[in-house]
């Protein structure tokens, strides 16, 4: 607990940029931060995994999973930009003067560190292109960094039984448990706040809105530690603590977003299905 007054300041800039560029930021500008984060991300998925394996460059990862992630905004040019990336990645491979085993080795790191934080970071910028864009990412965060702290607190104080000894030795069941709740806590009212921005033509009944905003904030939170756990995965693979320490402390960029990831294509698809399309 020394570094909690770090934590806390580091949170405070962080939740004071979030709710700028969310908020009150152009689009040119949340499409950049956007861009930033997952080229953070993706750097720090292809340093973890180039302690334990052979990936060539770091840039390639990079570049592939920005020109993916851009492609959003492109989505005709989808089919052959995709083939050229993955003919791209094979020669990338190919061309290495390594042995066939680290070739192989560059030719799955290359792919899984760009796919893996590119395909679900993306979503991000088809959410806030929806209706009331802006509510729905902080209904999302909002949902999202309850979870974390009911976790962590109530894990601190009535944690027993350990969720994933192997991959989180700290998390433990009544962590998840307290996430869950204080998840359908903030979701009630946040949800309510999205649906009415965004239900000009659904006319939703107030009842069966509230039932959707416990089941959504227990989802999101059971997610959340889903994509915890995933990111856990990748760091106990690889042999190190954080992830990066770009945020004092908090480590990385990824460590701060792990839980998001599994939440944004959920979130984003749930509204679009749900009604609240593209103006």
């Amino acid at each position: 607990m020394k570094d909690l007054p770090l934590r806390i300041i580091s949170a405070a800039v962080l939740i004071a940029g979030t709710v700028y560029v969310v908020g009150f930021a152009p689009s040119w500008l949340f499409v950049a931060v956007q861009c930033l984060m997952l080229a953070g991300m993706i750097w720090e998925v292809a340093t973890m995994l180039e302690k334990k394996y052979y990936i060539g460059s770091k840039l390639a990862p990079v570049a592939g999973g920005l020109t993916w992630n851009l492609l959003h905004f492109y989505p005709k040019y989808e089919g052959p930009v995709l083939t050229g990336l993955l003919l791209g990645v094979l020669c990338f491979a190919m061309w290495q003067k390594r042995e066939m085993p680290q070739r192989l080795e560059c030719l799955l790191t290359v792919l899984f560190a760009s796919a893996y934080p590119a395909i679900l970071w993306r979503p991000l910028l088809g959410l806030r292109e929806l209706q009331a864009g802006d509510l729905l990412i902080a209904h999302l965060i909002a949902i999202n960094f309850s979870t974390d702290s009911g976790a962590y607190f109530a894990g601190k104080l009535f944690g027993r039984h350990q969720l994933s000894p192997q991959l989180s030795p700290k998390k433990t069941w009544e962590g998840l448990a307290g996430g869950a709740i204080l998840a359908m806590i903030v979701s009630f009212p946040m949800t309510h706040a999205a649906v009415t921005a965004i239900d000009a033509h659904l006319s939703l009944p107030s009842a069966w809105i509230s039932v959707t905003a416990l089941l959504l904030g227990i989802v999101i939170a059971l997610s959340g530690q889903a994509s915890d756990l995933a990111e856990s995965l990748l760091k106990r693979a690889s042999g190190v603590k954080d992830s990066g320490a770009i945020i004092p402390g908090h480590g990385g960029l990824l460590d701060r977003c792990d839980s998001l990831l599994f939440n944004i294509p959920l979130v984003y698809y749930y509204w679009f299905y749900m009604g609240a399309r593209t103006p």
